[in-house]
Formats: C-alpha cells, sequence, structure tokens
C-alpha cells in the first residue's frame, strides 16, 4: 500500500513538472498561431516533457520542502515567460520567488495535485482557445469622411535599414553590381533617385518620427509621450495631417513598432493592418530544416524571459569590463530567433494585392522590415538553410561597439544579398500595378529611415573620437525615391537629409533644383538616453566620404 501510495506521488510529480514546462510553451505556439502537430513543435514538446519529467521526480524524490522550493522557483520562471511582472517589480525573480515559495510551502503536503490540475485546467483552456494571429485588422473610425477621387492615388513604403546608392561600401560590391542593380531599378521605373540621401538619426523611431513630421528635432522626445518602448503610437503625424486635409483616405500596413494609426490630430486612417514582426507563424510551411526551425522556436521563447533578458546584459558587461590580462568570457549569441524580415515578407505579398487594386484618393502607407536584419534571405529571396548564417547588422563579440573589422566584413555581403532580395520584391509589386493599369498614374515615394547599422560605433557622443567617416555613412545614409504620376528615371547626387526631401514632395510636388535652399548638411549623435547633439555630415560617395572640403564634423552646430 506504502509503495503504491508512493508509486502515486511519483507520477503526480512527473505530471506537475511536465505540465510546469509544457504549459507555458503550448501558450506560447498558440499565441504565435503555430500548430501543435509540426514536426518541430512535437519534438520541441517532447524535449520539455523530458526535462519536465526529470523536474518532477528530483521534486518528489527531495521531499516536500525541497520540492516546493523547486516548484516556486519553476512558477516565478513560468510568471516570468508569461507576463511583465518583472519588468516592474525591480528585483523580479528572487521577489516572484519569495512570492510563489510561501504558498507553496504551505501546500508542500498536496502541492504536486494541486499544480497538475491548476495547469493541466490552463492547458485543456489553451488548446480550446482560438489561437492568434500575426495580422490585427484594425479599422479606425475617421475623423473626417472625405476622399477626393480627383486626387492621383499615393504609395508610400518605407524600407527599414535601407543604406543609400552611394553609401554602399565599395570594398564590399567591389565591381558596383549592387549599386547598379538598385540604381537601374528606380530609374527604369520612373523614379528621381537621391543617391546621397541621409538620415539625421540613427535610430527607427527617432528617424520615423521626424521625417512624417516633416521635421529635425534635437529633442528625443519630441513626438512620444515618455520613453519609447516598441508599440508606442507617433502622438503627431503632420505628413498623415496634412494629406487628409487634401482629401485622402490613408490605409496604413505596419509592424508592431512605431504605431502609426494612434496619432493625434484631424488624420482619416479608412483601414490599420498591423503585423507582429516577430512571430513563429512567419515561418510555418517555409523551406528550413526540422532542426532549424525548433532552434528559432527556441531562441523566441527564450527571449520572452525578462530575467533572462536583464542577466544577459550583465554577462555582456561583465565580459568588456574585465581587467586587462583575465581570460575572455565567451561571447553570449543573440543574433537568433529574430523573425522581422520574413514577416514583412509575408506582409509585402498582402500588400502588393491591395496595390493592384488602389484607387483615387488613396494613400497606401506600409512600413516594411526590410532589408532589416537579420539577414535570412539571399539575393534570389531564398530563405538561407542554416539559421546560424542569419546575422544581425552588430556583433555581440563586439559589445558595447557594434562590429570590428572582421565582423563588418562577415555581414556587409549578406545584407546587400537581401537588399536585392528586397528590390526583387519591390520589382514584382510595381509589377503587378503595371499590370493592373495602376503604376503610371499614382504617386509613389519609397525610403529608408537609416543606414545600414554596420558600423563600428555607434554614433554616440562618447565614441565620437573614434568615429571614422565611414561609420557615419553606415549609420546615417539611406534611400529616397519618389515618382510622380508618369515620372521619368532621373539620378540625383544632391546630398539632402530625407526630412527635407520628403517635406518638399509633399508641399511642393518635387524637389527644387540647386542647393541654395538646403539646410545644414548636420546629423545627430546620441548622448544617453536623454539628448541628441549635431555633427556634420561628410560628403560621401561609393561609400566612402569625399575629400571635397574640409571635414568639420567634430564642431557642434547651433542648427
Amino acid at each position: 500500500m506504502r509503495m503504491t501510495r508512493r508509486m502515486g506521488e511519483y507520477a503526480t510529480g512527473v505530471l506537475t513538472g511536465v505540465l510546469l514546462l509544457v504549459t507555458p510553451f503550448v501558450v506560447f505556439l498558440r499565441h504565435n498561431g503555430y500548430s501543435l502537430l509540426t514536426p518541430e513543435s512535437l519534438e520541441s514538446l517532447a524535449i520539455l516533457a523530458g526535462a519536465g519529467c526529470a523536474f518532477g521526480l528530483t521534486m518528489v524524490a527531495g521531499g516536500p520542502s525541497f520540492g516546493a522550493a523547486l516548484a516556486a522557483v519553476l512558477i516565478a520562471l513560468f510568471a516570468d515567460i508569461q507576463t511583465d511582472w518583472f519588468q516592474s517589480w525591480g528585483p523580479g525573480l528572487p521577489c516572484m520567488v519569495a512570492a510563489a515559495a510561501v504558498p507553496c510551502w504551505l501546500l508542500r503536503d498536496h502541492l504536486s495535485k494541486i499544480l497538475s490540475v491548476v495547469l493541466a485546467t490552463m492547458l485543456v483552456t489553451t488548446l480550446l482557445t482560438p489561437a492568434g494571429e500575426s495580422v490585427r485588422a484594425e479599422y479606425v473610425s475617421p475623423t473626417i469622411e472625405s476622399s477626393d477621387t480627383s486626387l492621383p492615388p499615393v504609395v508610400h513604403i518605407i524600407l527599414d535599414e535601407q543604406i543609400g546608392i552611394e553609401g554602399i561600401p565599395r570594398e564590399f560590391d567591389a565591381d558596383g553590381h549592387v549599386a547598379a542593380v538598385i540604381r537601374d531599378f528606380y530609374l527604369r521605373w520612373g523614379f528621381q533617385l537621391f543617391g546621397r540621401a541621409y538620415s539625421r538619426y540613427y535610430d527607427s523611431d527617432q528617424s520615423l518620427a521626424n521625417v512624417l513630421n516633416l521635421s529635425a528635432s534635437d529633442r528625443p522626445l519630441r513626438y512620444y509621450s515618455k520613453r519609447f518602448v516598441e508599440g508606442m503610437p507617433l502622438e503627431e503625424n503632420l505628413y498623415f495631417e496634412t494629406m487628409t486635409e487634401r482629401g485622402y483616405r490613408i490605409h496604413v500596413y505596419q509592424p508592431d513598432y512605431v504605431d502609426f494609426c494612434r496619432s493625434e490630430g484631424e488624420i482619416d486612417i479608412h483601414s490599420c493592418i498591423t503585423y507582429e514582426a516577430e512571430t513563429l507563424e512567419s515561418i510555418d510551411g517555409a523551406a528550413l530544416p526540422t532542426g532549424e526551425k525548433m532552434r528559432l522556436m527556441i531562441a523566441m521563447y527564450i527571449r520572452l524571459s525578462f530575467v533572462l533578458s536583464e542577466f544577459r546584459s550583465g554577462y555582456a558587461q561583465l565580459r568588456t569590463s574585465l581587467p586587462d590580462g583575465w581570460p575572455s568570457l565567451p561571447a553570449w549569441d543573440t543574433t537568433v530567433g529574430r523573425l522581422s524580415p520574413v514577416s514583412a515578407m509575408r506582409m509585402a505579398e498582402r500588400v502588393g494585392r491591395e496595390l493592384v487594386a488602389i484607387e483615387p484618393g488613396s494613400l497606401i502607407f506600409a512600413h516594411l522590415f526590410l532589408p532589416h536584419y537579420p539577414y535570412a534571405y539571399d539575393a534570389e529571396c531564398r530563405l538561407r538553410p542554416r539559421t546560424a548564417d542569419w546575422l544581425n547588422a552588430g556583433s555581440p563579440l563586439s559589445f558595447p561597439r557594434r562590429n570590428d573589422a572582421r565582423s563588418r566584413a562577415v555581414r556587409y555581403p549578406a545584407y546587400l544579398e537581401q537588399v536585392l532580395c528586397t528590390h526583387r520584391l519591390l520589382d514584382e509589386l510595381f509589377a503587378g500595378m503595371r499590370d493592373a493599369g495602376k503604376f503610371d498614374d499614382t504617386t509613389i515615394v519609397v525610403h529608408g529611415d537609416h543606414g545600414s547599422r554596420i558600423d563600428l560605433g555607434p554614433p554616440k557622443l562618447k565614441y565620437e573620437n573614434t568615429l571614422s567617416e565611414v561609420d557615419y555613412v553606415d549609420s546615417f545614409s539611406t534611400l529616397f525615391a519618389f515618382k510622380p504620376p508618369g515620372g521619368v528615371g532621373r539620378y540625383d547626387d544632391r546630398m539632402l537629409p530625407i526630412d527635407v526631401l520628403l517635406e518638399r514632395v509633399v508641399n511642393a510636388g518635387g524637389v527644387p533644383d540647386g542647393l541654395d535652399w538646403v539646410p545644414s548638411r548636420h546629423v545627430y549623435l546620441a548622448i544617453g538616453i536623454k539628448g541628441l547633439t549635431s555633427r556634420e555630415m561628410p560628403k560621401f560617395a561609393g561609400g566612402q566620404a569625399t575629400p571635397l572640403e574640409p571635414n568639420t564634423r567634430g564642431q557642434a552646430r547651433g542648427d
């Protein structure tokens, strides 16, 4: 009888351990809309179930008090994965472990049974709840019922992390092939292409906020209510307000990064489609080996842990603070588990279906995380089969700097292939519009938000003395191309900031000739998170600064 009871305790303990590890992973898969019956899902669940068995046996073998302590740790980790409580709790994990330890110890004699019932109920509820969707259709009630069908349709596409033509380093494009392909692409489709366009900002939240307000503010929080976090609304959007005043209805396609649909003011957002940039659903059915999908799956799951993220940051700082002569610690690879370009590719396909049906009086605005890292696609838009080759713009080995010469040389060729893939996609979108008779009469703007950022920087004030002119080019050179109805291809090599270019396109219908009207050529370096300081942007061509004038970049400017 005693042996039977003991076997029952072990069985309940094993069930509890399995449920503690499996349940949050099932919630994660369902939230991402990913099937539980794929080989990668089943194998991952099997691994977690095996680990759960080991935990459960250990909980029972160690006795009620030890089992209660171990259960408290697992419950805290469960909460860490499933909630954002730790981000506001300060000490985080110790607080949650202590909070969980008290009821676990009080209920230690029946803890396994109670937990197994609670977790089983949660698991069944999750399975019965409809799976999540990575794309959310949000229709916002327009503040103004207006649509002037005499207005030419407008398409506005933002390519994230797209370097400009003259910013492409010749050391990685020796024969100029990539630069020529991109230049010829825009000229062939009738765009005025600004090869030396640049952003004044290094970070997307600042660049996008300012360019859409046709401005260049030195206040980091000028268009946000507080310190920027992903998903935060852009509170002001002068561009959308202006287009609404002219009678346009705006259709937004955006990742869950900056929310352009909740800006204040008189804006006619007719439809708003938001997609999750980091979602497993984007690789469902992708041509990747099962093992690589599992690797992505587990990496994304682990990244949900705030505690682990904080530990990883602390470890990175420890690596860089060790005294000279001490053995170096290995880098913690954080490059695996991001899927934003794959998600963007799927959203671009949906945007393409909308473009062939665009009507006068409509503005289709699409922010795509392409050619943004990781560099998952080759030049033919085929997924790289090894996710270890999906490199980020910065190397973890160089933290807190972005890269060294070696890591930059590894990353740039992969990035340029994804640039070519991105324009292969745009070519298909424009061809679809042309075949539907929608291209010639449509105004189209395509621009980036900043450079490739495969720099040795980052461009912060504390690194100013070690920043080279090439770092400025990698950081700030970006794309700007504009096609009015019936546009004729033209290459423009003037150095102009994208906020000024969009302001001229919006308010003057084009970019005036000459340079006498152009503001000072400055960009911003970050001063921590509190401010920005202005510096001169060097003239550049072919990825290099040009010796056309003395470099006064290091001098502060009052503009």
